[in-house]
């Protein structure tokens, strides 16, 4: 039952990020402008998802990694083009 709960608190939160990261990329790409974004954070948000893959290769759970690798896809394709329209206003 636990583990149940803690599987769909997990599935919520991999669609909560996913959904975040969709919006931020279309609003980059409808703007042509990530002048307001850090390409910092971005890079930091990058790094930290190939660390949690990293754990999570070592926890062997499939469904996680399935979730992650879907976050790592789409949070590098966020910094992709946080980076090719940062000096655009």
């Amino acid at each position: 039952m636990i583990i149940t709960l803690i599987n769909a608190a997990a599935l919520v939160a991999f669609a909560a990020v996913a959904i975040d990261m969709v919006l931020q990329i279309r609003r980059v790409w409808v703007r042509k402008s990530s002048a307001d974004i850090s390409v910092t954070g971005v890079s930091v948000r990058t790094a930290a998802t190939f660390l949690i893959f990293a754990k999570l290769i070592v926890l062997r759970d499939v469904y996680l990694l399935i979730g992650q690798v879907s976050l790592i896809l789409l949070v590098s394709m966020y910094l992709v083009l946080v980076i090719r329209y940062r000096h655009r206003v």
